[in-house]
């Protein structure tokens, strides 16, 4: 066991691995641990010697190992595991001078990255080349496969000066993987991509074509930093300290981060199938994508306006934006426009105006000018990274405090007069209160409201 006072190399984990149902970790003397539960077991790769070959890096997948390879005798501590090693990718750049020119290691290149999906592992090299091996047959060691490239992703591009492909980071969970270039665009795909690939290497003699990978428009601005895979959504990080989503969340179970089941169905997602999951449709312009919103007011502002709106239209109508697609995607770019100038003034009649209003509250700070400045020009809310698995999502953001209450404060306004009815009211609440009953929220009696208290959609959008 290793501690802040005892170190032992066996039990120290420099690196570590999340899959859908352990976590695998690596040492700092090579040996490979996972966890299903709170007990740790040691994995003993079959036919590898650890102490004679260096484990670089470990990559949790579904299980342990994917697909029907998997075969483990388990003996207290210890879990031995049958192995594979992949054809070609010994290559090591500090030693090609061992490799032929014309081999297959001097073809594939030295391996850089690499994910463990649901049936394929997939990875990069040096050579900015991308590969895949299926893992789902067990195969003797003289007939199994060389690892098939993927060659139609170096052309996808949106720009017809596009540079050289180069892999910046490769990402990727269950059935979907991404890849980031050097030019900050995303090209993404599925195991069906990769399957026509493999398809295509084990019968050669039948002609097909091979697959394209997406080139997902709201991804292809150049400012993606990072991107991040569920189990059936995906997570990208903008360099602008934004988080944008797309894909589905499994029984409205929220993964996209765009809010409950009103504020999302206003926001783009749609209810799909019999389980009643939460699609999202893909924006066609790059400046509409879905933005994951940390400002809390926020989504009480559009569930105010929703709400507004279905008093106006009565009692039987509805607005059930989740089950109409048009309707939904129409809405869903204007709140995403209007959610862009949220910190820069605020909302009246539905949008977003430019009547100035002044902050309530005044708050003072310690720091330099030159501090001042270089704070100034971040958001109140700054995402440093964004997670995704199974069917969850995380991420890091740095918060101002500050500045995040200053541009609340500006959403608010003096409450006007009060009218018969409210002092009727606050008569009524005074009798409440002196019998030890519950009165109205004392909030709702301020003297100040928020400006879109009576403020509805915008007309053109719900008629």
């Amino acid at each position: 066991m290793t501690s802040h006072v005892t170190y032992w190399p066996d039990t120290a984990i420099k690196q570590y691995s999340t899959g859908r149902s352990n976590v695998l970790g690596l040492s700092d003397s090579g040996l490979v641990w996972e966890w299903k539960n709170e007990t740790a077991v040691l994995i003993a790769p079959l036919n590898v010697d650890l102490k004679e070959k260096t484990v670089f890096e470990v990559q949790a997948g579904i299980d342990l190992v994917p697909g029907g390879r998997q075969e483990s005798l388990q003996t207290g501590l210890r879990v031995t595991v049958d192995t594979v090693t992949i054809p070609g990718t010994s290559f090591r750049q500090h030693d090609q001078a061992t490799y032929a020119k014309d081999s297959l290691e001097a073809y594939i290149g030295e391996v850089k990255q690499f994910i463990v999906l649901e049936s394929h592992i997939v990875f990069t090299t040096h050579h900015g080349r991308v590969f895949s091996y299926t893992t789902t047959y067990p195969l003797p060691e003289f007939s199994r496969p060389n690892p098939v490239e993927l060659t139609t992703l170096y052309n996808a591009s949106t720009k017809s000066n596009a540079q050289a492909f180069e892999p910046r980071s490769l990402v990727g969970s269950f059935r979907n993987f991404g890849i980031v270039t050097s030019t900050a665009n995303v090209l993404t795909a599925t195991d069906s991509y990769l399957n026509v690939f493999h398809e295509q290497a084990a019968l050669p003699s039948v002609e097909q074509r091979l697959s394209q990978p997406d080139v997902l428009p709201s991804l292809q601005s150049g400012d993606v930093v990072s991107v991040s895979f569920g189990d059936y959504h995906m997570h990208a990080l903008h360099s602008d300290g934004t988080i944008s989503s797309l894909g589905t969340e499994s029984q409205r179970c929220g993964a996209l981060g765009l809010g409950d089941s009103t504020v999302s169905g206003c926001r783009g997602v749609q209810i799909a199938g019999w389980h009643r999951s939460g699609s999202l449709n893909i924006p066609q312009d790059p400046r509409d994508k879905r933005t994951v919103w940390f400002e809390p007011l926020m989504e009480s502002w559009i569930g105010t306006l929703v709400s507004n709106t279905r008093s106006r239209l009565g009692g039987t109508a509805t607005l059930d934006l989740a089950y109409a697609p048009q309707d939904s995607e129409q809405l869903s770019t204007w709140f995403e426009r209007e959610g862009r100038k949220w910190m820069r003034r605020p909302v009246s009649q539905g949008r977003l105006s430019d009547r100035k209003s002044r902050p309530t509250t005044l708050r003072k700070t310690t720091t330099s000018t030159d501090e001042q400045d270089d704070e100034d020009d971040l958001p109140a809310y700054f995402a440093l990274k964004v997670a995704s698995a199974g069917w969850h999502s995380a991420a890091l953001v740095l918060v101002d405090d500050d500045k995040a209450q200053a541009i609340r404060d500006r959403y608010i306004e003096p409450r006007p007069p009060a009218t018969s009815s409210t002092v009727g009211s606050g008569i009524w609440n005074l009798g409440r209160r002196f019998l030890g009953l519950t009165v109205r929220d004392e909030n709702e009696q301020s003297q100040t409201r928020y400006i879109w208290e009576n403020e509805e959609l915008p007309r053109t959008l719900t008629s």
